[in-house]
């Protein structure tokens, strides 16, 4: 009995909807949220303008900025665009849009930001590479954001299940 309680307790506040004219997420509370593409998003403030889909890290004012090259610790991707000083829904964990380079992305591969000696580089983009064998790269494993769900040609948004090394 007391497990059927909780799951009604929990379906009824799992499932309120909060509808804006950008998204319509599963509310949780005031600052956390489920995505319907199932991710768990918090509410964060931007630092600067970011696209939907772009990698963020948190700058020393705890604002959300988008991550750099060499950047081993991004928190999330962003789950809408936003300019500068504006609430932004940040994806941390589960399924996720993430903006990857001209170099597309394949199902089954790693996603991950970038490391200094790669070229192709552009702030806040995610990239996309086979998953490596024995020996692995310690340079890269801080880097990695989670696995790839969607292929796609080019410059855009794919859905990554998101984990954060």
């Amino acid at each position: 009995m007391k497990k059927i309680i909780l799951f009604i307790f929990l379906f009824i506040l799992c499932s309120s909807v909060y509808a804006d004219t950008r998204y319509a997420i599963n509310k949780f509370s005031n600052m956390m949220r489920f995505t319907p593409e199932g991710g768990i998003a918090y509410l964060h403030t931007a630092g600067e303008v970011i696209s939907k889909g772009m990698l963020v890290d948190v700058n020393s004012s705890g604002k959300v900025i988008k991550i750099v090259k060499d950047s081993p610790d991004p928190i999330g991707a962003a789950y809408t665009s936003c300019v500068t000083n504006e609430s932004v829904w940040i994806v941390y964990q589960g399924v996720a849009d993430c903006l990857f380079t001209a170099g597309g992305s394949t199902a089954g591969m790693l996603a991950r930001g970038f490391v200094a000696a790669e070229s192709g580089f552009i702030t806040g983009y995610v990239t996309a590479e086979p998953i490596p064998v024995n020996p692995f790269s310690d340079a890269k494993h801080f880097f990695e954001i989670g696995h790839v769900l969607q292929s796609r040609t080019g410059t855009g948004l794919a859905k990554v299940q998101l984990h954060f090394n």
